[in-house]
């Protein structure tokens, strides 16, 4: 599982790259005088910024899925959550399998 959700995590960082990418383009459209085709270039960048949009979400959901169903015990029985930092009120603590993080 923890192979998993690292390359789900590998594949999220990719498309938000992506996704701001068609941002930076679509704005980048916006300063160009008017010029034929402009308007729908515009639109076709915006389609494709959300099916990658989409795709996010849909790698969003299955590594909150596999936290989901993560039993959160190493082999031997032992809890996977290791300390992963504090602030002045709480401490943080972060599955080794599965990313998970709790505040305690």
């Amino acid at each position: 599982m923890k192979e998993t959700i690292i390359e789900l995590n590998k594949k999220l960082e990719d498309l938000g790259k992506k996704y701001l990418h068609f941002d930076k383009a679509m704005d980048a459209m916006a300063e160009l005088d008017n010029f034929e085709g402009k308007r729908e270039m515009i639109d076709r960048i915006r389609t494709m910024r959300n099916k990658c949009g989409d795709q996010k979400q849909a790698v969003l959901d299955a590594i909150s899925a596999l936290q989901q169903v993560c039993e959160h015990r190493l082999a031997d029985g032992s809890s996977a959550y290791k300390s992963n930092g504090n602030d002045s009120h709480y401490s943080y603590e972060k599955c080794e399998i599965c990313g998970d993080e709790i505040k305690c």
